[in-house]
């Protein structure tokens, strides 16, 4: 099962719907899923992999982990880290280049917002986002991305409204 595309003409699936999968069966019992050690390790890997150290707190509180600060700091740090390289380019972008590149790089960061974990910074980034898109495909593109990040975090609320 491929979580992330390599092929050009084929659409990423952000945020990977396979991780939410992964912790249910972390939630049944032991007899039902014998290897719940490979699950969570692969789980964590994807978590390590995406920096999706929000994701990795909630998991962490509701499993009763034993928090890792060190690779938690590290998934946070990574996060700001590249937080800040879009700041500069949207920057740059918004001086020198037009308003579909600024929209492109806008899409880019909700994506990466999504892809890490950040499920109320990418909503609203993926709002701004479509208030700056004009084609209806684009809009539409938004809409099932937020109808997504609903899936992944199991909450029927955004799904309802970007249904509606």
């Amino acid at each position: 099962m491929a979580l992330t595309p390599e092929d050009d003409n084929s659409i990423a699936q952000i945020p990977l719907l396979e991780l939410p999968q992964m912790a249910f069966l972390l939630d049944l019992p032991d007899s039902a899923v014998p290897n719940k050690s490979e699950v969570k390790a692969k789980l964590l890997e994807h978590i390590t992999k995406n920096n999706m150290a929000p994701y990795y707190s909630d998991l962490a509180e509701r499993f009763k982990w034993k928090v890792d600060t060190e690779l938690l700091g590290k998934l946070k740090a990574s996060i700001s880290e590249k937080d800040k390289e879009f700041d500069h380019k949207l920057a740059d972008a918004e001086e020198q280049l037009g308003e579909s590149e600024v929209r492109d790089l806008m899409e880019a960061r909700a994506d990466f917002l999504c892809l890490a974990g950040e499920k109320d910074r990418a909503l609203s980034a993926y709002r701004e986002t479509a208030e700056k898109t004009v084609g209806l495909g684009g809009k539409i593109d938004i809409v099932f991305k937020q109808i997504r990040v609903g899936f992944f975090y199991n909450d029927l609320d955004i799904i309802r409204r970007n249904i509606e």
